[in-house]
């Protein structure tokens, strides 16, 4: 039972880094959720989604989104794995118990 809880754990984390990294490199190319939706094929609430950590992507929507955002597959893939090593951040680790 616990090996389950660490792979939800696990795949929350990695659509966390993943909706971390999809909104970093779409301001960084300075297209709105709509602009990229519409060169990746791709609705704009699922783009909202997949920046929420809602949605997991397939390998065919990493591929459209790395290519609207003019990264390859494997370079958007090495950010999303770098941001999920970075320890998380968040207001609640700094207030004193």
């Amino acid at each position: 039972m616990r090996e389950k809880g660490a792979r939800v754990a696990s795949s929350r984390i990695g659509r966390a880094a993943f909706g971390v990294t999809l909104r970093r490199q779409r301001a960084r190319a300075r297209l709105s959720q709509e602009k990229l939706a519409f060169e990746s094929g791709l609705d704009r609430t699922y783009i909202s989604l997949l920046e929420r950590g809602i949605r997991n992507p397939t390998l065919t929507t990493v591929q459209r989104l790395a290519s609207s955002l003019k990264l390859s597959a494997a370079e958007f893939v090495r950010l999303v794995e770098r941001e999920a090593r970075r320890p998380a951040s968040g207001a609640h680790e700094n207030r004193k118990v």
